[in-house]
């Protein structure tokens, strides 16, 4: 009889373990919140650059180029000029990162002075060119995704590690929130990469099959990396658990994605539209418009998160307060 108990006992006590090891995984594909946020390197600047009359929320300026003046000119703000800006990065010391996509990347300090940053050919012969998305790791190693070609500098412009296959398909580019690494957007779905090529350890996972191509990419501190496709838009936790989102919402073209750190909020650029998700955990999700037709290419979000930078089908860069 005691042996039937404690046998008994023992199957009650299996089943509410498998219970809520069942309850945990379904709140893990739901919420995005997974522990604490990976903390923030104190030697990332938070400061951002003050204007004589500051921009208040909802307001732009356009901080570097010319509204249909077309090249690769440096110089400040207005004088500068864009060969068809695309990919936008701020990096830990708050300039910005630009894949020109017909000329170098570009280097904006203190939002207004543009220079160049050219790098040599590969073994191969081959130079980076058409640039799509943009990323720097905390050791300030650039990547650059082109459609078919990825390419990684070091901050003094030596090659780290190239790719190149005219069969490949590529999008967007992050930064791991450690800094470490980045998240690239490959066809058939995302990988981690370090700079010199290696992949860092991670949970397997399985993209759906609906997001082959992968557009637009962006890595927050809750642990999740958001992705996107044209029209649809997902989600990879830090557990391996990879889904799509907002499938309620209705998507035209899908160009740019930036998430704030905790992925309260997460920001798109559709057809040209800078619009703002609501996605906290305990509140209804919601899509509003910020910034109605400015052109926009793709975003970036300020390291203080108080701004968003943009670069825009019309060659120059804009800067918007939230």
């Amino acid at each position: 009889m005691k042996n039937n108990l404690l046998i008994a006992l023992a199957i009650v006590t299996f089943l509410f373990v498998t219970s809520c090891k069942k309850d945990g995984a379904n709140k893990v594909a739901t919420s995005d919140e997974e522990g604490p946020l990976i903390p923030v390197d104190p030697d990332v600047n938070m400061s951002d650059v003050l204007y004589a009359h500051a921009l208040t929320p909802g307001q732009y300026r356009i901080i570097a180029g010319q509204a249909g003046q077309y090249g690769s000119v440096d110089g400040n703000g207005a004088n500068a000029r864009f060969a068809g800006p695309y990919g936008i990065f701020v990096k830990r010391d708050g300039s910005l990162l630009v894949a020109d996509f017909d000329g170098p990347v570009r280097h904006l300090k203190n939002d207004t002075v543009v220079t160049s940053i050219n790098f040599p050919p590969n073994a191969d012969g081959l130079v980076y060119r058409e640039g799509r998305d943009i990323a720097a790791t905390k050791d300030g190693s650039i990547g650059v995704q082109g459609e078919n070609d990825y390419w990684v500098y070091r901050p003094d412009g030596t090659l780290i590690h190239s790719w190149a296959d005219i069969h490949d398909k590529f999008g967007g580019i992050d930064v791991d929130p450690t800094g470490n690494y980045f998240w690239r957007a490959v066809f058939g779905g995302l990988t981690p990469q370090y700079p010199n090529g290696d992949v860092p350890p991670y949970p397997p996972f399985t993209v759906p099959s609906s997001a082959t191509v992968v557009d637009a990419i962006s890595a927050a501190n809750n642990g999740v990396k958001y992705f996107a496709t044209y029209h649809s838009m997902y989600k990879l936790t830090k557990t391996g658990v990879c889904q799509q989102i907002f499938t309620n919402f209705t998507f035209t073209n899908i160009s740019s994605i930036v998430s704030s750190r905790d992925g309260y909020k997460i920001y798109v650029v559709d057809s040209g539209d800078i619009k703002v998700i609501a996605n906290h955990p305990n509140y209804p999700k919601t899509i509003t418009t910020l910034l109605s037709n400015p052109k926009a290419a793709c975003i970036a979000l300020s390291n203080s998160e108080k701004y968003i930078y943009f670069t825009t089908t019309q060659s120059t860069v804009g800067k918007l307060a939230l």
